[in-house]
């Protein structure tokens, strides 16, 4: 009898304590505490089995513009009751967001199934139907410390046997992005995309180091639950020196698949040509293959990309281009730390070997040119609405190689906004 007595006074208690719990993340929600709503509630494990917790879990991250976070909630609250009108409604909404558009469908018409009328239904058809599309743009302003990728070093003056060479630019300048993609699915999985891709780079101080890069990609895809293998065919079109400088034609199938819900490992590969405008004698093509392995936690994701590349020449003039093979390997890691505060930074090393020496420009001759590539990144945004975000990037960089023009460090600071829809 002590027994059954000691029982029911726990389950009594352990009832008050998660109502108050709920009560007490519903009084923070309404003075928009929404962070601490956020932290205190996935500490509050013994309250897991109460729908009103991820509800205002849900509501709380959707008020951080974190749709991520929301949308695993409201999934939780729909287990708890699979009927819940405003968790259905709110979720086929951040689905639309997120670009899960079979899911928003599946929710619409559930929802439209209980003859319900409410405006919501009417936005989601209307969304839905031009989610189709999508855009990207962003425009920054910046300082570049090395503009021409110039030597900095004093070797110059020996290499060329003359101090009339061009001497390092540094430059404030604009850089502007842009991306109009479109996503068409059919039947069985498949589905088309193309886009179109912008990048301008205009120099202040010296137009000619100017950079605008055009490409138009279009693909099929097949995707299952946790595989999707897109062929996609690209082709671009570079001005820089202040002329049409080269096309560029590629071909780059990619595979990826989710192991876990965490982890995600993507092959690719890619066959590229090259032709320089300038130079009808040459004429490049290269072959890469790719390796990535992606991780995502619940606020961080890290990721590691390695890449093989032997590229290859028919010039018959060895001072236009030297055949080589490169390795490269980035690591990254991201991080969300308020739901709009989000960091990136990455290493990229690469390692190039070339297969033909350069004449008499080496002591001795025979020597072959080696580099060696640095680069560290660093990205902050801070996102303002659910479309527009601004952010401050910098990137180092320097190429040490026994080929002393090619020899260089440089870097770069931007300040600038993105918008997506």
């Amino acid at each position: 009898m002590e027994n059954k007595m000691k029982t029911v006074i726990y389950v009594i208690t352990s009832s008050v304590l998660l109502f108050g719990n709920v009560e007490h993340l519903q009084k923070l929600y309404n003075e928009k505490q929404y962070q601490t709503v956020l932290e205190e509630a996935k500490h509050a494990k013994k309250d897991y089995s109460k729908l009103q917790l991820h509800l205002l879990w849900a509501k709380s991250a959707q008020a951080l513009g974190d749709h991520l976070e929301a949308m695993l909630a409201y999934e939780r609250v729909l287990i708890l009751d699979p009927q819940h009108n405003e968790a259905q409604k709110e979720l086929a909404n951040i689905y639309l967001k997120l670009k899960r558009y079979k899911l928003a469908l599946t929710l619409n018409n559930k929802l439209k199934q209980k003859s319900e009328e409410f405006k919501d239904i009417t936005l989601i058809d209307q969304r839905e139907t031009q989610s189709n599309f999508s855009t990207h743009f962003s425009l920054s302003e910046g300082y570049d410390s090395n503009v021409n990728v110039h030597n900095e070093s004093d070797g110059l003056d020996t290499f060329y046997a003359s101090n009339d060479h061009t001497t390092k630019l540094a430059s404030f300048f604009y850089q502007a992005t842009a991306q109009l993609s479109y996503l068409r699915e059919f039947e069985n999985h498949f589905y088309l995309k193309t886009s179109l891709n912008g990048y301008y780079k205009i120099i202040f101080n010296d137009r000619d180091y100017s950079l605008y890069l055009n490409t138009l990609e279009a693909g099929l895809g097949y995707y299952q639950e946790n595989f999707n293998l897109y062929l996609p065919l690209s082709y671009s079109f570079l001005n820089y020196l202040g002329e049409d400088y080269l096309q560029i034609s590629s071909f780059e199938p990619q595979i990826d698949y989710k192991l876990t819900n965490n982890f995600m490992i993507g092959l690719s590969a890619k066959l590229e040509k090259r032709t320089f405008k300038t130079d009808s004698d040459r004429d490049d093509k290269s072959i890469t293959l790719g390796l990535s392995l992606n991780w995502q936690g619940q606020n961080t994701y890290l990721f590691l990309d390695t890449e093989f590349q032997d590229y290859r020449s028919d010039s018959d003039n060895y001072q236009d281009f030297s055949n080589k093979k490169s390795h490269t390997f980035i690591i990254g890691m991201g991080h969300n730390f308020t739901g709009t505060l989000k960091a990136i930074a990455s290493y990229k090393f690469t390692s190039s070997d070339y297969e033909d020496n350069i004449g008499t420009e080496f002591d001795p001759i025979n020597e072959m040119r080696e580099d060696s590539y640095h680069q560290l990144n660093f990205k902050l945004s801070k996102q303002l609405d659910q479309s527009t975000s601004l952010f401050i990037e910098n990137e180092y960089s320097i190429n040490h190689s026994n080929f002393i023009p090619a020899d260089y460090s440089k870097n770069t600071l931007q300040l600038g906004f993105s918008f997506n829809y």
